[in-house]
């Protein structure tokens, strides 16, 4: 009998000390993938046999492609997965389990063949069974010689030998499928991509303007080097972190910082490679360039936590190590009472590793069941991670609020009407596009107020914008564009400019020839559903807490408003990463949710993390699930996905054990030995199969999951 990643038992090494503890988990992709060596490259001297070796791999590779690998993730999965990445190539990886796949539906293909013609091809099925578990044996003795410990991988080692010279050939062929099975869908529901994960920078323009005495050049950009002034206009991409020297402007950085809304740029203010110039022209003396910026440095943290991630591979095989001393233990007792076949026998009836593949199983049932609601989860691990989250984190901008501005509150100066100090207001910002802009449009447009064109329109860069409309000018702007025009603002609207400031909220000032009129309060907008979600949270015992690059006030204010236990303001990507860290330190275990690049490492460090559909695509690629539709509320159905899930791996748990048990009492007693281990396995399989299958609910989810917490966190 042979499962994925081994149901192949019984000691061939058994030492006296276990010697050090060190687990062999981080082998078991190699293992999965080593016996299949790629096909020759081509040339002018590759043979025959190459150019058909080839021809036969692509073939394999192409039907891989097109049929098993969507039929394995299922329609709705794949079509999720299609809108992340459209380009998805196997890696060499991938494709070396394609090929082991293939070759193991090859000896099992033979197997029946000769189970069904008795046939003379014993010694091809044994060949190719072997070079399929060569990797199991080399592990085996490497675990001996270098580690000098006893591993489950001599249990497989020696019950797949006694299965294999025992005849039983058709149920190894289907073992070695079900095991390169595992690896193939562990391939199919990994994060996307490397590359597209860590090219922060692919906005970095070719090359960059730099001024050298009164001429600007074109430089190449990875030429660019401290100290050096580059130019940068409206519209482009900020290519470097450096100091304003000359210009004013308005940057939007939030996909590094958070911030919820533009920034203003000017003499002696810093700029962060990756953001956008809105409007204005900078001079930017170079601090750092290329590898050195703050978005290249971010890179570097995602390829060092992908290195990690995959060092991660196989804990779920880890934690199934302390059966090999119960399954040697009954060998023994088997041995004894009815001989060594007979403790060959019994070595076979830990059916434990059974969960390996039934695992996969389940999670395929689960991940189809989320991409019906709309759920895409990039890896499996984190249903089973999500229930046991302590602390939920969630970035601000763009995650519990929208991008998008909205005017909360406009005040007037006494006697001013405020419908005619917005419809001033929108005049002047008709012809703009930043978020400000939008938003006291959007407001006039829900008030009914006509906007109409304007006679002309001077922009003050970097500050505030002035129109001239039939005879008046009309000046939009913060204090400091109203001081710069000469605009005197009273104390009354000045008291209310510190009302909003310290309610977290942005203004603006509208002037009407040289008299400011009125103030209009911005803030972020929340998406919609979020004090339900909060609550809902909050109600299964998980505590909340805000990250944000934002300033202090907006994100206090937010926090208190949801009565969300916690927050961190004026947090870099770096610190977001930190203070995840911190909490981890503490003993927590954290879900992050998060939606620009500036999240990225936050996203890779947390236990958990999450993202939306339109996000950046560095977040969606960062993140173990993607909420496809884009509505926060899904989390709530995430929550109730894991759970479900950990409580069907549950159910199969209990399974195994009391199959594991029957099996090897029955097997010492009856004296069918190597039959009763196969039709128990047969028999534990089958039903595991039937919970592993059974419809994904996550009605009755929410009930059990804070029966569970609740108490916990009192």
């Amino acid at each position: 009998m042979l499962l994925p990643l081994g149901l192949s038992a019984a000691a061939v090494y058994v030492f006296a000390k276990s010697g050090t503890r060190r687990s062999s988990a981080a082998k078991l992709r190699s293992i999965a993938n080593a016996p299949a060596r790629p096909p020759a490259t081509a040339g002018a001297g590759a043979t025959a046999l190459d150019r058909v070796l080839r021809r036969l791999d692509a073939g394999v590779q192409h039907g891989f492609q097109a049929y098993f690998d969507p039929m394995l993730v299922g329609g709705a999965r794949a079509r999720e997965m299609a809108k992340l990445d459209r380009t998805r190539t196997p890696s060499p990886q991938e494709q070396a389990v394609n090929r082991n796949l293939a070759a193991s539906g090859a000896v099992f293909g033979l197997a029946v063949v000769k189970a069904a013609t008795a046939a003379p091809l014993a010694p091809v099925i044994l060949a190719g069974a072997a070079w399929q578990m060569a990797p199991i044996f080399r592990e085996g003795w490497r675990i001996a010689r270098d580690e000098r410990r006893f591993s489950l991988f001599h249990l497989f080692s020696a019950y797949v030998s006694a299965l294999w010279l025992s005849g039983v050939y058709v149920v190894g062929g289907l073992g070695l499928i079900f095991f390169h099975g595992v690896s193939k869908f562990e391939y199919l529901t990994k994060s996307a991509a490397r590359d597209s994960l860590t090219n922060l920078m692919k906005d970095a323009p070719a090359t960059v303007w730099i001024v050298t005495g009164e001429v600007e050049l074109a430089v190449p950009f990875d030429r660019v080097v401290p100290g050096d002034v580059a130019v940068v206009r409206s519209g482009q991409t900020i290519p470097v972190d450096g100091v304003v020297v000359m210009g004013e402007g308005m940057a939007d950085q939030h996909r590094l910082t958070g911030e919820s809304q533009p920034v203003e740029r000017e003499l002696g203010d810093p700029v962060l490679a990756g953001s956008l110039l809105l409007s204005g022209t900078l001079r930017v003396r170079v601090t750092q360039a290329g590898s050195d910026t703050v978005a290249a440095k971010i890179q570097r943290v995602l390829e060092k936590t992908l290195d990690q991630d995959e060092q991660r591979m196989g804990d779920q095989f880890i934690a199934l190590e302390h059966t090999r001393w119960p399954t040697l233990a009954g060998g023994a007792v088997g041995w004894l009472v009815g001989g060594p076949i007979t403790g060959l026998a019994v070595l076979g009836c830990n059916y434990m590793p059974n969960l390996i593949p039934l695992r996969s199983i389940t999670l395929l049932n689960w991940l189809r069941g989320g991409a019906e609601r709309g759920i895409l989860v990039k890896d499996g691990a984190a249903l089973e991670r999500l229930p046991e989250v302590s602390t939920l984190v969630f970035d601000k901008t763009g995650t519990l609020t929208l991008e998008a501005l909205s005017v909360a509150a406009i005040h007037c100066h006494t006697g001013i009407d405020v419908n005619e100090a917005l419809r001033s207001a929108a005049l002047a910002e008709a012809s703009q596009t930043h978020p400000i802009a939008k938003a006291i449009l959007a407001e006039a447009e829900t008030r009914g107020l006509a906007v109409d064109a304007i006679d002309e329109v001077a922009l003050r860069v970097g500050m505030g914008v002035e129109a001239e409309h039939e005879g008046r000018t009309i000046q939009v702007g913060g204090a400091r564009y109203m001081a710069a025009c000469g605009v005197e603002v009273s104390a009354e609207l000045r008291g209310h400019e510190d009302q909003a400031k310290a309610a977290g909220r942005a203004v603006v000032f509208v002037a009407v020839d040289g008299a400011a009129l009125a103030v209009i309060e911005l803030a972020a907008t929340l998406r919609p559903g979020v004090p339900e979600l909060i609550a809902d949270i909050k109600s299964r015992g998980v505590k909340l807490r805000i990250m944000s690059g934002d300033q202090e006030a907006p994100t206090r204010a937010l926090a208190d408003a949801l009565g969300i236990d916690g927050f961190d303001a004026n947090l870099l990507p770096e610190q977001k990463a930190e203070a995840i860290e911190r909490l981890q330190a503490q003993g927590e275990t954290v879900c992050f949710i998060g939606d620009g690049i500036n999240d990225a490492v936050a996203l890779r460090g947390a236990d958990v993390s999450i993202s939306l559909a339109g996000a950046t695509t560095v977040a969606t690629d960062c993140a173990d699930i993607v909420l496809m539709r884009g509505d926060l509320a899904d989390l709530t159905v995430v929550f109730d996905l894991a759970d479900g899930f950990k409580s069907r791996m549950a159910d199969n748990h209990s399974l195994s054990r009391v199959f594991s048990i029957s099996a090897g009492a029955m097997t010492i007693l009856l004296p069918f030995k190597f039959l009763t281990v196969e039709l128990m396995w047969l028999g534990q399989a089958t039903m595991g199969l039937l919970v592993a299958l059974k419809a994904t609910t996550v009605e009755q989810a929410p009930k059990r999951l804070r029966a569970r917490r609740a108490p916990a966190k009192a």
